[in-house]
């Protein structure tokens, strides 16, 4: 990507991973580069359309990060969302 436009996400994914740990899912992700956001906020759809908030987690800068859903969805769709606007 050369210049950036200012819609443009405050954060750069390096990785996402999703995994089954009994009657829960550990969320686990990292980060390269962070920029003007104080945390990350969990969601969730077992649709894609309804979402339903389930957590948040504090930015750290850049680094690595975990989330426990203790009430995990037989199917589910999980983005990884910067506030919008400050929220």
């Amino acid at each position: 990507m050369t210049g950036q436009s200012e819609s443009a996400l405050p954060v750069t994914l390096l990785s996402f991973k999703a995994e089954k740990q009994e009657n829960t899912v550990l969320l686990t992700w990292q980060t390269t580069e962070e920029k003007d956001f104080s945390h990350f906020d969990v969601e969730r759809s077992a649709a894609a359309r309804n979402w339903q908030a389930i957590g948040r987690v504090a930015a750290k800068g850049n680094g690595a990060y975990t989330f426990t859903d203790t009430s995990p969805l037989s199917i589910v769709h999980c983005p990884l969302l910067p506030p919008e606007n400050g929220r």
